[in-house]
């Protein structure tokens, strides 16, 4: 039987009012309205272009300058982030009490999930919830996203706090739905505490900086994802 694997991508989010590209851009837009310069490169480009635009100028000039402007743009996006993610912590996951129209039963159906966003609304309401384990007709005992380690909780009261970080061996663990973030994640940490994620025009050169670290999506492949500060 052909497994059934489920792509996710921002409009799965923005049932639970999480942003848009373009609505990332408006939210970084008024973060950055006393900073002419980042204010007119968003003027000009997307989120992603802009980022991408000044992860360039630091790597090809290493001044001080470039670094503080990029320093202060990726401060802004981690903002953005985490005030979506604190925004999922609030709402209710499911649409309905009916048990046949559960989301999370849905969810648990399927051998695989991928997601191309960096949100943690999984990991806020899917995963923390025992639901992947407890229905009768499933397989699996829980979820995992494999090849990260959860780091220690700082804070109990915020769960948009906890994070990961790659690891090895990577493992899946054969009784577990494993659930792949191909572009990182807005709770993922590299080991000197950089946050890993992929944004930007050159998505499979910033991958290949940071293929040391383990996140295999297939047989065929490895990809680790994080942000680029040289």
């Amino acid at each position: 039987m052909p497994n059934a694997i489920l792509l996710l991508a921002a409009g799965f989010s923005k049932n639970w009012n999480g942003l848009i590209a373009s609505e990332v851009t408006n939210d970084l837009m008024a973060q950055l309205q006393n900073d002419a310069n980042l204010l007119a490169l968003l003027h000009r480009l997307n989120f992603e272009d802009a980022l991408a635009q000044l992860q360039s100028d630091y790597l090809h000039s290493r001044t001080a300058e470039a670094e503080a402007r990029l320093t202060a743009f990726q401060a802004a996006l981690s903002g953005t982030f985490d005030r979506m993610n604190r925004g999922f912590q609030a709402q209710q996951f499911e649409f309905s009490n009916a048990v046949a129209r559960s989301l999370g039963r849905f969810l648990t159906g399927f051998d695989a999930i991928f997601t191309l966003n960096q949100d943690l609304l999984l990991e806020l309401h899917y995963h923390r919830r025992e639901n992947v384990a407890l229905w009768h007709d499933t397989r699996r005992i829980g979820a995992e996203m494999p090849g990260l380690r959860p780091l220690p909780v700082t804070d109990h009261f915020d769960r948009t706090s906890n994070k990961w970080r790659p690891q090895e061996p990577f493992q899946p663990d054969a009784r577990m739905q494993p659930y792949y973030k191909l572009h990182g994640s807005s709770g993922w940490l590299t080991d000197d505490g950089q946050p890993l994620l992929v944004i930007g025009r050159d998505k499979p050169g910033t991958i290949d900086q940071h293929r040391s670290c383990i996140g295999p999506i297939s047989s065929s492949k490895a990809i680790c994802t994080a942000t680029t500060r040289g």
